[in-house]
């Protein structure tokens, strides 16, 4: 099994989230991510496992949301 990708990111770095369908609709559940917006710019606080952005002044019950739900530009 190939090892998955790691995050390209770091923390301080403003990033632009990018949700897939999917997880847009599974954050929708989540009153605090609920309201972020498409390609609204977010600074990272954290990266947890290598690969889950957790941003400023958020929180994620599953720890984070994956790199790829996000973009440089």
């Amino acid at each position: 099994m190939a090892e998955p990708e790691a995050c390209p990111f770091h923390v301080g770095q403003v990033v632009f989230y990018r949700p897939s369908e999917r997880v847009r609709g599974l954050n929708a559940m989540i009153d605090q991510w609920a309201d972020i917006r498409d390609g609204q710019a977010l600074r990272i606080a954290e990266i947890r496992d290598g690969a889950y952005i957790v941003p400023d002044n958020f929180s994620h019950p599953g720890g984070g949301l994956h790199w790829s739900a996000f973009a440089a530009t």
